[in-house]
């Protein structure tokens, strides 16, 4: 009999595994995506991750349907779930915008609900106050300074790499 902890990651997609700094205008119009790289060392936090919290991460990201199917094949050629023992089906698109808080009771088989989200958005953190540990990826300046007076920069971690993100971690 296995029993459940608590914990578990949300992750968001762009500028945290997708590394979009070297996107270029016409690399998004080609639509050819698998040519954008990953963030450097995303990949293998995520499997330090996933084994930390028993499966129970999931990306989480905005898209509209064409740029979803995109995506998808950019997990695929990236060779996510074998580099990341991730499954695609935690791999989730949201309708709800920048709102990520639905996915917040996430599930796996060892772990419930979620302790731990990492976006590149204070404003997608801001939903999250006072619910889970959160961490700031490698966020823009301007980001930080148009949330600084909202309060949630208090509540956050704020981490260039993934390498820091593990050691804030403990990992």
């Amino acid at each position: 009999m296995q029993i459940k902890k608590h914990g578990g990651i949300i992750v968001d997609l762009g500028n945290v595994l997708i590394d979009h700094t070297h996107t270029t205008p016409q690399l998004v119009a080609s639509g050819d995506y698998s040519k954008i790289p990953e963030v450097e060392g995303a990949f293998k936090a995520l499997k330090i991750l996933s084994l930390r919290f028993g499966g129970n991460v999931t990306v989480v990201y905005n898209a509209t349907d064409f740029t979803h199917d995109r995506i998808i094949r950019w997990f695929i050629t990236h060779d996510f779930v074998e580099r990341t023992g991730i499954p695609l089906s935690r791999v989730l698109r949201t309708i709800a915008g920048r709102d990520k808080t639905p996915h917040i009771e996430q599930e796996s088989c060892t772990h419930y609900g979620t302790t731990i989200v990492i976006d590149d958005r204070s404003e997608v953190l801001l939903g999250f106050v006072g619910k889970a540990s959160l961490f700031l990826f490698n966020p823009r300046a301007e980001e930080v300074e148009y949330h600084r007076f909202t309060g949630v920069m208090h509540h956050v971690t704020v981490v260039r790499t993934w390498k820091e993100t593990l050691e804030k971690l403990g990992l």
